[in-house]
């Protein structure tokens, strides 16, 4: 697949492919839309969308966070992990989407304000995860021990 990326966006200089996954979401949705692929600039910029291959063969399309020398720093909008990709990973970069038959550009300033929000507010988010995660296991918890106990 990786060739027939590259080979494609050579030729006609850009590929359009559906989203797999839920690591990207709210900005893509899986059931519904399709991200345009162009060949990536010797170097992303902070917010960029680039789709990767790691080592294993796996394809990813994640938001970069920081560029550092040599590699950049990547997360998913919907991830609570970050990871470290070198340069030469990369394959194309998306520079737009469709969602839901409606084509968005990702230099839209709306869709600039969003890259800038999520990154921005990660840690919020996050944290604010993890605590909605611990009180719906002590709620759990503390209805469990009321069945047992009537």
């Amino acid at each position: 697949m990786n060739d027939s990326i590259q080979a494609t966006i050579a030729e006609i200089g850009f590929v359009v492919r559906p989203v797999v996954g839920t690591s990207m979401m709210p900005l893509l949705d899986q059931t519904t839309d399709t991200v345009r692929l162009i060949k990536a600039p010797d170097r992303l910029r902070k917010y960029d969308i680039p789709l990767y291959v790691r080592p294993s063969g796996e394809y990813v399309l994640h938001r970069v966070i920081r560029v550092c020398d040599g590699y950049y720093v990547i997360r998913g909008d919907n991830t609570n992990y970050t990871e470290i990709v070198p340069f030469d990973w990369v394959i194309a970069l998306a520079d737009g989407c469709s969602q839901k038959g409606v084509w968005h550009s990702f230099d839209e300033p709306a869709m600039k304000r969003y890259a800038i929000r999520i990154v921005r507010f990660w840690c919020i988010r996050n944290f604010i995860r993890r605590l909605r995660g611990f009180v719906r296991g002590k709620l759990l918890r503390l209805t469990r021990m009321f069945r047992r106990k009537t």
